[in-house]
């Protein structure tokens, strides 16, 4: 609640009006990365609420230009206004559900990246899986406890969670995928976040949504030099994309947004005109030269508080943390 007060003073006191002005003088860019828009949520991997992502496109429509990859490609001057792209990761099916409706009514171009062998499967990605085990489980996988040394009946809060999750990130894909997969068998099935299927990814690219590739399995890349894993999750990603919508998708959102060197050069060699791979950063617009490879920041953006979100859009986290480095360096 006093979180959410400050952001309600912060933004009537015009400090949004600050930041646009500071993102024109110095070209900065964000990019805003979405996962799931829903009023179904769990506590370790909440989603935005839909009235909250509604109030703040809306916001974001009315004082920002939201653009597309391609728009950013053919940029030739900054405008007056900030730029936004909008981004979204995994292919759940509530951005058919409840973002295209919105996306539609104010005529917005975005991006979302998807796992073809996840759609496939009618899976999610091994997060999602873990963080649904942990909050709805009918009964404990003894396996999973064991060998993460979880207590029964452990409650974890979300930091808690994203320490198991990077925990996890050490594990072969092997090894990570057999603790993971059998916990489905403790979640109720009502219960686990369904993706969209071809058909609905086919209207979302027909309807101004840039597919990207999320790889082809959701891999971590950071641990991967294999290089038929690699061609998989890579290329053979963007074979199926092409094959399932007749378009070729153009960005690279790494899984986790980690990949090791040998993994972001595979992504340029294939062909692929962006990759997403670092986070809550913004960066700084410059021309960008024909077929050249571009590596590009995102915001994350999830908070049920669309004033904070804003703020957050606009690089008011980015600026205050930087801030607190500082000091802490002095």
């Amino acid at each position: 609640m006093i979180r959410k007060l400050l952001f309600f003073i912060l933004y009537y006191l015009g400090l949004p009006s600050l930041m646009r002005r500071k993102m024109v003088s110095s070209k900065e860019i964000s990019v805003l990365l979405f996962h799931r828009v829903s009023n179904d949520s769990d506590a370790l991997w909440p989603s935005m609420p839909i009235k909250s992502f509604e109030k703040l496109i809306k916001e974001l429509n009315n004082s920002v230009d939201i653009i597309s990859l391609k728009e950013l490609k053919l940029m030739k001057s900054y405008p007056s206004k900030p730029v936004i792209l909008l981004s979204f990761d995994d292919g759940y099916v509530d951005f058919y559900e409840n973002v295209m409706p919105v996306f539609k009514h104010y005529k917005i171009k975005a991006n979302h990246n998807i796992c073809p062998g996840l759609i496939d499967l009618s899976a999610p990605p091994w997060t999602q899986i873990l963080s649904l085990y942990l909050s709805y489980k009918t009964s404990e996988n003894e396996d999973f406890h064991k060998v993460m040394s979880l207590e029964k009946n452990i409650l974890l809060d979300e930091q808690s969670f994203l320490k198991l999750c990077k925990k996890l990130l050490q594990y072969d894909d092997k090894k990570r995928n057999d603790l993971i997969h059998p916990l489905l068998a403790h979640i109720p099935s009502e219960k686990v976040y369904k993706l969209m299927n071809w058909e609905q990814v086919k209207y979302c690219s027909d309807n101004d949504i840039e597919i990207g590739s999320h790889g082809y399995m959701h891999r971590n890349l950071l641990q991967i030099w294999d290089t038929e894993i690699l061609y998989n999750e890579i290329e053979e990603s963007r074979l199926k994309i092409v094959e399932k919508i007749g378009v070729t998708p153009d960005i690279f959102a790494f899984a986790n947004a980690m990949g090791n060197d040998e993994s972001k050069q595979f992504v340029r060699k294939s062909g692929y005109h962006f990759s997403f791979i670092l986070m809550d950063k913004q960066f700084i617009w410059q021309p960008i030269n024909e077929g050249a490879h571009m590596e590009i920041p995102r915001i994350n953006i999830s908070r049920s508080d669309w004033r904070e979100e804003y703020l957050r859009a606009l690089g008011f986290h980015e600026k205050i943390k930087n801030i607190l480095i500082f000091f802490k360096q002095i």
